[in-house]
């Protein structure tokens, strides 16, 4: 699962400002499977933390997708609270992938304990 902060055009509705990246719009939050295929998108405004928006977004899918066990989410899903309420209310682990999304490099990548480090 990841977010997604996109700006607006000026004829566009409501909106928030994402301080962190300096950018005035909406945040999309996205669940898709280990083949990239979109389970649940849902759009909030561009101000909500990651945790918030997947609370939203994820609300009710463990009967949706229940085969479901184990979900990885970059650092800005880290935190106890979160941690807790995924697995108290869809029941769903979470592993958090490492580093820092950068420019020309993928975002996810899952933590391989036998790889070398660079």
């Amino acid at each position: 699962m990841d977010t997604q902060v996109s700006s607006i055009t000026a004829v566009g509705g409501s909106s928030g400002y994402k301080g962190y990246k300096k950018v005035k719009g909406r945040k999309r939050f996205i669940l898709v499977d280990v083949l990239g295929l979109l389970l649940k998108a849902k759009t909030v405004l561009g101000d909500w933390s990651d945790t918030d928006a997947a609370m939203v977004g994820l609300e009710g899918l463990e009967q949706t997708f229940p085969r479901i066990e184990l979900v990885w989410a970059d650092q800005g899903f880290k935190g106890w609270e979160f941690t807790a309420w995924l697995k108290g209310t869809v029941k769903w682990k979470l592993e958090l992938t490492s580093g820092i999304s950068q420019p020309g490099k993928p975002d996810f990548q899952r933590p391989c304990p036998s790889a070398p480090k660079p």
